[in-house]
């Protein structure tokens, strides 16, 4: 079975978040932008704040990953808890981009 692009993108920031625990709270990462402001940090957003993020066009699927991306690298050193990053993750989050520049928004 195949996943679409969506829940492919939904797996890889689930499994993201999950390796990326840290009670410490030592290392935090904000979202990749312009205005770090406007973005909670990503151990503490809600899907709720996401979607809204999204909808306002605050947030891009790219800018999601990229944020992930930089806090895996930060983090897995010592944590060595995340293998492998998915190498279409980037391409995913784009065309999930597209898609909702198109009007079509899947969540």
């Amino acid at each position: 079975m195949q996943l679409s692009l969506f829940a492919r993108l939904v797996y890889v920031i689930s499994v993201v978040s999950i390796a990326l625990s840290n009670p410490t709270g030592e290392h935090q990462c904000r979202l990749a932008t312009p205005q770090p402001s406007i973005f909670p940090l990503l151990d503490e957003i809600s899907i709720d704040k996401l979607h809204a993020l999204f909808a306002n066009g605050s947030l891009t699927s790219v800018n999601l990953v990229h944020a992930y991306i930089e806090r895996i690298q930060e983090i897995n050193p010592s944590l060595r808890a995340v293998g492998e990053i998915n190498p279409d993750a980037l391409d995913i989050a784009r065309a999930l981009d597209v898609e909702r520049s198109l009007g079509r928004v899947r969540g």
